[in-house]
């Protein structure tokens, strides 16, 4: 799928044939800015919402449609988000129409890629503007995308919005690898998506690397950033990796945006890009190695630690060096029959002046993960730490693991930094924090 902070990406019909014949699906968003135009002048909420559904969703696209089902919006909320962020719309409008400069080139891309894969399906790509809610998702043979995110960038006027995560998400984007984007985004049509919330994190890092690597096949200019630095650190990287890689916790790893709790985001597109590169350079015929990237069952966990075992890839980092090293214990010490939970405040959190922290709490399993608990409160020992004491009983029992997180002000909830050795998941892909009891 396209990386949180570039799932800003221009995403683009394209039905390939044996002529690389494309067709682009733009006509939903010409049908957005006249239906944002003409409800402007309009003072009544009622009779905006019956413009724009008139003017924008009634006369969407099968994309548009599908993307409002999936992701759930439609014109009220649409007129609600064009009336409070009045800014960020109109600095968001000429970023949306510059899908018509890069089609020859990805026309030439997915050309490409049907001579080094010639079993590669057709696909359809609608180019829409969404609910501010996602830069886009695949359905099938579809890719359905939300252009006032997926074309954002770090000139984006966002200062009307409550937190920074846009502004995340669009600091690190790059109009130079619009057109990779899109070539990453069709293979994952190609792909077999069943399951991803059930998957492996190794199941999850190769599906994305995967499309990583085969776009930088056919164009060679396309290195992501996060490949960059994950070779330049690749025994640490590969340290936290392994020890996270047969469970279900991605969020330091997939779809991160930019953190401070981690050293590059969406490393583990850059772990799957390698792992895939070290199959395909292994394989004597190139072209059955590509067919068995595709058509991997990512969410087979003996089949994905097979397509590990086979790519030579864990032999080359023992031979490298690499020994596995487990991580610091992050959040807690144990004192006799008591768990000292002890949280500091980064100097982001520090200095974050639209987050003042008036509050620091725990939730976890066993409190039914409920960060207002007043039994689970830290107490305030000095301008960055907090410090809560409590009796091992009041946890579990005695050998249990307990996932837990730290909460600030009862809604910010804090990923574990990427080098604790604590890390793991309670019943789902969000990473927590564990205690043993």
């Amino acid at each position: 799928m396209l990386k949180t902070h570039i799932f800003s990406v221009i995403i683009i019909f394209i039905s390939v044939t044996t002529k690389a014949q494309s067709v682009i699906h733009t006509e939903d968003i010409d049908n957005f800015w006249i239906a944002y135009d003409s409800i402007k002048t309009v003072k009544s909420k009622t009779a905006q919402v019956e413009i724009f559904n008139r003017l924008y969703n009634a006369k969407g696209s099968e994309g548009l449609k599908a993307f409002m089902k999936v992701k759930n919006f439609g014109a009220l909320k649409q007129v609600e988000l064009i009336n409070k962020y009045p800014k960020f719309w109109e600095s968001i409008r000429s970023r949306t129409l510059l899908v018509n400069s890069k089609k020859l080139q990805i026309e030439k891309g997915i050309a490409k890629l049907k001579v080094v894969y010639p079993n590669l399906k057709p696909s359809k790509m609608y180019f829409t503007i969404g609910g501010l809610n996602s830069g886009g998702t695949t359905q099938a043979d579809k890719i359905l995308v939300g252009a006032e995110i997926a074309m954002g960038n770090k000139t984006i006027d966002c200062s009307e919005f409550e937190d920074d995560w846009l502004k995340n998400v669009f600091a690190s984007f790059d109009d130079e690898n619009i057109v990779g984007l899109n070539i990453h985004e069709y293979l994952h049509t190609q792909q077999n998506l069943t399951d991803e919330g059930n998957t492996l994190l190794l199941g999850n890092a190769i599906l994305e690397g995967a499309c990583d690597f085969i776009t930088n096949l056919v164009l060679p200019n396309y290195v992501p950033h996060d490949v960059t630095y994950y070779l330049s650190h690749e025994l640490e990287v590969w340290n936290q990796f392994h020890f996270e890689k047969q469970g279900k916790s991605k969020s330091q790893w997939i779809g991160t945006g930019l953190s401070d709790k981690i050293p590059m985001d969406d490393l583990g597109y850059a772990v799957g890009f390698t792992i895939s590169k070290y199959y395909y350079n292994k394989a004597k015929n190139k072209q059955q190695a590509l067919t068995d990237i595709i058509n991997l069952n990512y969410t087979d966990t003996v089949a994905v630690n097979a397509f590990l075992k086979k790519s030579g890839y864990e032999k080359h980092l023992k031979a490298k060096g690499f020994r596995p090293k487990k991580g610091n214990i992050e959040g807690y010490t144990i004192d006799n029959d008591k768990v000292v939970f002890v949280y500091n405040l980064s100097a982001t959190e520090l200095s974050n002046t639209k987050m003042k922290v008036n509050a620091v709490s725990i939730a976890g399993e066993f409190n039914g993960w409920d960060p207002k608990n007043a039994d689970f409160q830290l107490q305030k020992v000095n301008d960055t730490k907090y410090v809560l004491a409590i009796d091992k009983n009041k946890l579990g029992k005695k050998g249990e693991r307990k996932h837990f997180k730290f909460v600030l002000n009862n809604s910010n909830w804090i990923d574990p930094l990427f080098t604790s050795g604590n890390k793991g998941s309670a019943n789902d892909s969000n990473t927590n924090l564990y205690v043993e009891l």
